[in-house]
């Protein structure tokens, strides 16, 4: 596994940098990481409404959830890369696409993109934004690449 994640820092590096261990959600602040490719060590909860990277275990909470989008879905903005072919097969266990929710934790490597002008209000008491995820509730998506390791976890 090491030698996988060196790999991976390796090849990051030659387009844009890697860190010494990968990055957590609550490491990416803007605008340091906007637009970045990087490998994140993360949690990630599957709905039927989409899958998102937690912040839940930062301080602020919430403003550090991320959407998780794939290169080349409709809203997601433009990313020199494709999706790594084996990247479904691993998410596919975590998938809820009938109801319920997973949470899965992982290293996964893509961009990091903030949304310029975010807006975020309630309407009829529901959060409504112009970012990303349900009801374009973030600010901040990060556009899957590869999934380096996943597991279940709480």
């Amino acid at each position: 596994m090491r030698a996988v994640r060196l790999l991976w820092c390796f090849l990051l590096a030659t387009v844009g940098g890697c860190a010494a261990r990968a990055a957590t959600i609550c490491d990416l602040q803007p605008p340091a990481y906007d637009g970045k490719r990087i490998l994140l060590n993360t949690r990630m909860l599957f709905t039927m409404h989409g899958t998102y990277l937690l912040g839940d275990k930062c301080p602020g909470k919430s403003q550090h959830s991320a959407a998780l989008l794939f290169p080349g879905d409709e809203g997601a903005p433009q990313v020199p890369f494709a999706l790594d072919p084996s990247a479904i097969p691993r998410l596919r266990p975590f998938y809820r696409l009938t109801g319920g929710s997973a949470i899965a934790c992982a290293v996964v490597s893509g961009e990091v993109i903030y949304k310029k002008g975010f807006r975020l209000r309630h309407i009829d008491g529901v959060p409504t934004g112009n970012g990303y995820g349900e009801d374009g509730r973030l600010q901040r998506a990060f556009i899957l690449e590869a999934v380096q390791e996943i597991h279940g976890c709480e």
